[in-house]
């Protein structure tokens, strides 16, 4: 309706015989039109500006779902920004990671059974005490992350993308045959102290198991006490339906 009243008061404000009152009844008509687009473009720019504080708005209560659940199953990285979020001891059974920008990122203690970390850039990530079993790990980055005390067992290692300047010490659990494995070349030997007596391990790449079974049944982490996994207290959970597939336990 703006549009057509401003056109027609340009083409009044255009004819070769405009009387005084045709003068103003076409200045009354393009202030009325350029008023109605004024407005149409005002209203357009609060509607965008709530939904995007709406966006906004959600992705906070998200963000902070995340922050303080202990227990996320199938947990899909890709809904909303995860930067700077930490998962140190999270449950995160069948988490989805794959393809995502997981540099520096805090799995300290985390239960990552079943995660997928298909194509995951995993530099400098820690991933210390963390349970990495049957998880997918095509082309993930493992560059510089610190893994000791992590479990790899019934994990496909070998299709890893790398491990160059990755740590591990003699508590890391590698898949059977996996230390003679070209990837572990890279892979930094670090020193184990045991805070029970104080005695320091020389050096080690890891150990090779599984030092941990297959299935269990409980989404608590229940790792064997030879790799000094402790039952996470899992009393938080999380507020949202599963939004991934979740693999038959």
């Amino acid at each position: 309706m703006g549009v057509f009243l401003a056109a027609l008061a340009w083409r009044l404000a255009a004819h070769p015989t405009l009387t005084g009152d045709s003068q103003a009844e076409s200045s009354v008509l393009s202030g009325v039109g350029g008023g109605l687009i004024a407005g149409f473009a005002v209203g357009l720019s609060v509607m965008f500006l709530q939904q995007a504080i709406g966006k906004s708005e959600e992705a906070a209560a998200w963000r902070a779902d995340v922050a303080i659940a202990s227990t996320i199953p199938g947990f899909d990285s890709h809904a909303h920004s995860i930067k700077g979020l930490n998962f140190s001891g999270k449950s995160l059974r069948d988490a989805d990671f794959s393809h995502q920008d997981l540099t520096d990122f805090e799995f300290r203690d985390a239960d990552l059974r079943g995660a997928d970390f298909t194509g995951a850039d995993l530099r400098n990530a820690d991933l210390i005490g963390a349970r990495v079993t049957a998880a997918e790990l095509r082309g993930a980055k493992f560059e510089g992350a610190l893994l000791q005390d992590a479990d790899f067992s019934w994990s496909d290692t070998t299709v890893i993308g790398t491990l160059a300047g990755a740590q591990a010490n003699e508590r890391t659990c590698w898949p059977p045959g996996f230390l003679n494995d070209p990837l572990m070349r890279g892979v930094d030997a670090e020193q184990w102290r045991n805070v029970a007596d104080n005695t320091v391990h020389p050096p080690s790449k890891g150990k090779e198991g599984p030092c941990s079974p297959l299935e269990v049944g409980s989404q608590e982490s229940t790792g064997d006490s030879t790799n000094g996994f402790v039952p996470l207290l899992l009393s938080t959970q999380w507020p949202y339906a599963t939004v991934r597939a979740v693999r038959p336990s």
